[in-house]
């Protein structure tokens, strides 16, 4: 869905900010959002969600 440059960015960004180590395994589409894009992660760590 994403691509992979943006997903190390997005695994670089959470991991720093979060003190963990986290790979993405998988992005789902999130749907409810009339002006941005929303997205579920999944990832070692959990799920998390993020709007584009």
């Amino acid at each position: 869905m994403f691509t992979i440059n943006f997903n190390n960015k997005i695994e670089e960004a959470l991991s720093e900010k979060l003190g963990l180590t986290i790979l993405i395994s998988d992005v789902k589409t999130v749907s409810g959002g009339s002006i941005n894009s929303a997205y579920c992660l999944i990832t070692n760590q959990g799920k998390y969600f993020i709007k584009n």
